[in-house]
């Protein structure tokens, strides 16, 4: 290994022994200065040497052991002696300067390092910063779209509502009065109605299925078989008069629905008016649902959302408010 190797290895010995007295671990210290003591002695560099005993006796010093710190004086002492017979005035000063330069770059290399880890730490709190402006500015925005479709859901919902009232009064009237006109039992063009794909070989007439139509409609409207828990399209077919066959292709055709929907139409119509009735205010959805022919509140509800768009217990609650 070159002397200029050696050299490096010294000084960065005595750097590290510096920095562990300020640290306060003088244990390592003193470890890494005899280290320099014995790497500078080998390649007899006095100065590097004397320093380093020098913070020996220091440290000796400051931790009471005074014999050893005159022992490490003693020989620093020697050193200088050594030093000063060796060296010119001139080299002194040049060694000085090296040394004072080397310790500016090093207080230069720190500083570079502090200003480094300041910057960093600016730019991390600045990036804390941006996103917390950005969760803001997001949770504002979604929640400014949140409240606009509340409300354009609620405007809908109280659109509704009215609706629906207004379609339940009426109902009321008629069902007040007890007077069904036969204007009353809506008429369809049969004529105009789309044959479905699955009947086309039927033998149903256009005649036959307006006699089917008339009848389904008095058994509804007059006979109010819906309101049976029971009621299916067996037993909706007897009451008219014909066969499951035939029933289900004027609904289908007419009607444009299933035999569910049909009947489901016809018991939401009337839940709609019990929940508008101020003598059925004490009634409970549930028993809503079952004066309506409804077998259960879940079938209710459903129904009730699909052809109302509205929640029973919406319905129900709106209208006492």
């Amino acid at each position: 290994m070159s002397i200029s190797d050696l050299l490096g290895q010294v000084f960065s010995l005595s750097n590290l022994g510096k920095a562990y007295v300020f640290a306060g671990d003088n244990s390592k210290a003193i470890y890494y200065f005899e280290k320099a003591t014995e790497i500078s002695h080998s390649i007899h560099s006095t100065r590097d040497e004397e320093y380093a005993y020098s913070m020996l006796s220091n440290i000796a010093e400051q931790q009471g052991d005074y014999r050893k710190s005159f022992e490490y004086l003693q020989k620093s002492s020697a050193l200088k002696d050594t030093l000063f017979n060796e060296t010119s005035a001139s080299s002194m000063a040049e060694m000085e300067t090296r040394y004072q330069v080397d310790s500016k770059n090093r207080e230069i290399e720190i500083q570079s390092l502090l200003i480094r880890e300041q910057e960093g730490r600016i730019r991390r709190e600045r990036m804390v910063l941006f996103f917390i402006v950005l969760v803001l500015l997001v949770s504002l925005v979604f929640g400014a779209i949140f409240m606009y479709l509340y409300r354009q859901k609620r405007s809908a919902y109280q659109i509704m509502l009215k609706q629906n009232i207004e379609l339940a009064r009426q109902d009321m009237l008629l069902h007040d009065n007890r007077v069904y006109p036969k204007t009353n039992i809506p008429t369809v063009n049969i004529e105009q109605t789309d044959v479905d794909e699955k009947y086309v070989k039927s033998s149903l007439t256009i005649e036959q299925k307006k006699a089917i139509n008339e009848k389904l409609l008095e058994v509804m409207e007059y006979g109010r078989v819906f309101l049976r828990l029971d009621l299916t399209v067996e037993d909706l077919s007897e009451l008219v008069g014909t066969n499951r066959r035939y029933l289900s292709q004027v609904i289908n055709e007419i009607h444009e629905t299933n035999f569910n929907n049909f009947i489901n139409t016809y018991r939401i119509k009337e839940a709609r008016r019990l929940l508008l009735d101020p003598e059925k205010a004490h009634f409970s959805l549930e028993g809503i649902a079952s004066s309506a022919g409804f077998n259960s509140r879940i079938s209710f509800n459903n129904a009730f959302k699909k052809i109302t768009g509205l929640t029973p217990a919406y319905f129900q609650k709106s209208n006492k408010n």
